[in-house]
């Protein structure tokens, strides 16, 4: 196996990481919309005279403050997978491409 293969693996491996990422966010905004929906139906479903039931939205600050907080993670996660990517492993594979010369075989793109 060469170094053009090991390289290419190792980029399966990242973009399952990074899908794996991307799957974990959509999770984390459902749990978020779900938490909001069910936070502020407990509040508003009270009776007019239990106005202590609205103290509760008083958690959706602190709940959706430790969603964002996850999600960023994982944006940050994706971020640095990304810029591996780019900075590492791209030019791992851009050198093991074909010589300038060779007509045969077209240069590897560049993103």
């Amino acid at each position: 196996m060469g170094r053009v293969d090991v390289a290419l693996e190792e980029y399966k491996a990242l973009r399952a990481e990074t899908l794996a990422h991307i799957q974990a966010q959509t999770t984390i905004v459902s749990v978020a919309l779900t938490a909001t929906a069910a936070i502020a139906g407990f509040a508003f479903g009270a009776k007019a005279e239990d106005e202590q039931r609205l103290e509760i939205l008083l958690a959706l600050p602190l709940v959706l403050s430790g969603l964002g907080l996850a999600y960023m993670t994982r944006s940050a996660g994706i971020l640095r997978v990304g810029n591996y990517i780019k900075e590492g492993l791209w030019p791992v594979l851009q050198r093991a491409g074909p010589d300038e010369g060779d007509a045969a075989t077209p240069p590897l793109p560049s993103w």
